[in-house]
């Protein structure tokens, strides 16, 4: 469990959750995966790719691995 208060990077941590658990790009605040990158959306991005991996564990203790990567065309 996690909590979200009020305070900036909200929106980055729910766009990180949706996009690993595989959301379209069309319901995320970005035009095109890219703009994922850090950076991206203003033409600095800092990085050629972007992941991120949850990992859910069950009250059994089995473990659900979610990640997904982009790659993006810039450096």
């Amino acid at each position: 469990m996690f909590y979200l208060f009020s305070s900036p990077g909200k929106s980055n941590v729910m766009d990180a959750l949706s996009f690993v658990m595989g959301e379209k790009i069309a319901n995320l605040r970005v035009k095109n995966i890219q703009e994922l990158i850090h950076g991206a959306h203003i033409g600095k991005p800092i990085s050629s790719s972007a992941s991120v991996k949850i990992i859910y564990v069950e009250e059994s203790g089995e473990e659900k691995t979610f990640a997904r990567i982009i790659r993006g065309i810039f450096l």
